[in-house]
């Protein structure tokens, strides 16, 4: 349960602080215009995510730990690169 929360609240605040960097940007770049635009793709987004977890949870911790598996690959290559 732990664990869980950890996970959750790491996707979540990763995915607000993409959320927010892309509005900002997006806001500046198109004096706003973009962001209604930006918000129907959030909510298509958030839909495909809710279905997933709901009826395909094996496909919800398959893609976490590609993301995690990926995720440590790139960061060895890099600390390997600066070495």
């Amino acid at each position: 349960m732990i664990l869980a929360s950890i996970i959750a609240g790491g996707a979540a605040l990763g995915s607000h602080a993409t959320k927010a960097t892309v509005r900002a940007v997006s806001t500046m770049t198109t004096a706003g215009l973009g962001n209604p635009v930006l918000s129907l793709l959030e909510d298509g987004f958030a839909f495909i995510n809710a279905v997933i977890a709901i009826f395909l949870p094996g496909l919800v911790i398959l893609t976490l730990v590609t993301i995690a598996v990926l995720f440590l690959l790139v960061h060895r290559r890099l600390r390997r690169a600066r070495s």
